[in-house]
Formats: structure tokens, C-alpha cells, sequence
């Protein structure tokens, strides 16, 4: 009976630190479908720039979801987490991430976020 005990807490104590590890693999995941989704905002607005001959204004509080019916995004959904910034002739986009990556572009801020920040993804104009 106790042996059977001893074994139940064992497991108990081994899923729960499984649970625990994937967590972590769980919000990296999510960042890289972040930036996936980023990729697709910007060919979206290259997209957009090769019919209209501009990139879209700023959208009010430089949500993506601002820019309106003129930006392609085929299936994806954009929710609030997405930010556009017009750049002179060009364009900075960015995405808050989780986990933070050292990737993406570095340099300029969109609204309050800072693209230099690990935990802000950004993307510039080709």
C-alpha cells in the first residue's frame, strides 16, 4: 500500500515538471507564429505599395488592424498586438513577443514601443 503511495507521488512529481518545462515551448511557439504572421503583414503592405504606389498612412494608435479593407491579408487574423509606423518612404511594423527575440530590426520606435527592445519584434521596409 505504501510502495503504490510512493509511486503515485512520483508520478505526480514528474508531470508536474514536464507541465512546467512545456510552458516555455508553449510562449516560443507562440512568438515564432507572431513573427510568421509579421512576415505576412509585410508582404501584405508590399503588396499594397505595388497597387496603390505608396505604403498605407498611420492608423490611428499604429494598430495594424487600423490600416482598413485596403491591406490583403488573405486567412490571417490581425489582432491589437500588431503595430505599423509609415517611415518616411518605407514602413516599421512590429509585434510584442513573449519570450523576446535578438532578431528583427533594430533601430526606431512605433508609438511607445521601442524596436530595440528584445520583447518588440520589428520588421522595416525592404
Amino acid at each position: 500500500m505504501i510502495e503504490m503511495l510512493v509511486v503515485i507521488g512520483i508520478i505526480g512529481i514528474l508531470a508536474s515538471l514536464i507541465l512546467v518545462g512545456l510552458g516555455g515551448a508553449r510562449r516560443a511557439g507562440a512568438d515564432a507564429k507572431k513573427i510568421a504572421n509579421l512576415n505576412q503583414i509585410r508582404n501584405s503592405l508590399e503588396l499594397y505599395y505595388l497597387k496603390n504606389g505608396s505604403y498605407p498612412a498611420d492608423p490611428a494608435g499604429n494598430l495594424i488592424t487600423g490600416i482598413g479593407a485596403g491591406l490583403d491579408t488573405g486567412k490571417l487574423t490581425i489582432d491589437g498586438t500588431y503595430f505599423y509606423k509609415k517611415d518616411g518612404a518605407g514602413y516599421l511594423i512590429g509585434t510584442t513577443l513573449t519570450e523576446g527575440s535578438s532578431e528583427g530590426y533594430n533601430v526606431g520606435t512605433i508609438g511607445a514601443n521601442d524596436c530595440a527592445s528584445k520583447t518588440f519584434y520589428c520588421l522595416a521596409s525592404e
